[in-house]
């Protein structure tokens, strides 16, 4: 889909199916959620007010349209769809809403602009702290990271949708020496492996992070665990 919405609507008109699942792609996604995940957000509007399901839902994690444009960071496109009447809160089948999609990618903007639309930060709220810390250790932001640890956020909360890595493992990728010095200071496991036994200290090692790396040794992490990846 292109996003012109004018070829949208000629071709809806003449039979095209508004309903219809991209098969070729494999995706099995609708016309909509392609508009949305590309933040189309005229052509999202003349797909619903053709007859476009908001409430249609992908195969995978059974998201919606919402939470693709939530996720990609497409403010104009969220609001749109909420506009359009999608409920700012709908989960999926995970349980979490546009607000959790787009606070665990780092869409501040976005985030700012659906609680201003009524959603709820209440909704699986520990979900939620888990993945702005994520966020937060991976971007270096000290302050947040001191701001959601006081605030409740679980330091060894694993992100299942990142090859089941933690705060530590993304402020280590990264080379956030203070982050990780933060984690650590807040009873983060240093040992933690992920799916393909990654520690923190192979995140450190392999993009070549001499000063986190130190810091994971002489604070005690495994340095003979194996590793996949």
């Amino acid at each position: 889909m292109d996003g012109d919405w004018r070829q949208v609507a000629f071709w809806i008109r003449r039979g095209a199916d508004v309903h219809a699942r991209d098969l070729k792609l494999g995706s099995n996604w609708t016309s909509l959620h392609h508009a949305a995940f590309s933040g189309f957000s005229v052509t999202s509007r003349t797909l619903v007010e053709l007859g476009a399901d908001l409430y249609a839902r992908e195969p995978s994690f059974l998201d919606t349209p919402l939470h693709f444009a939530a996720a990609q960071g497409h403010t104009k496109c969220v609001k749109t769809l909420v506009g359009l009447g999608c409920p700012v809160d709908i989960t999926n089948g995970d349980g979490r809403t546009p607000l959790h999609e787009a606070a665990g990618r780092g869409q501040t903007d976005t985030c700012a602009a659906l609680i201003e639309l009524g959603a709820d930060v209440n909704v699986n709220h520990q979900y939620l702290l888990n993945q702005m810390l994520w966020n937060a250790s991976a971007c270096g932001n000290e302050s947040e990271t001191l701001r959601l640890i006081r605030d409740g956020a679980d330091v060894n909360s694993v992100d299942s949708e990142f090859l089941q890595t933690t705060a530590l493992h993304r402020a280590s990728l990264h080379g956030h020496g203070n982050i990780v010095d933060i984690l650590l200071d807040h009873g983060a496991n240093i040992n933690f492996a992920t799916i393909w036994r990654s520690t923190p200290l192979h995140y450190a090692v392999v993009r070549g992070h001499k000063d986190v790396v130190e810091t994971l040794v002489v604070r005690g992490c495994h340095r003979a665990s194996g590793c996949v990846f």
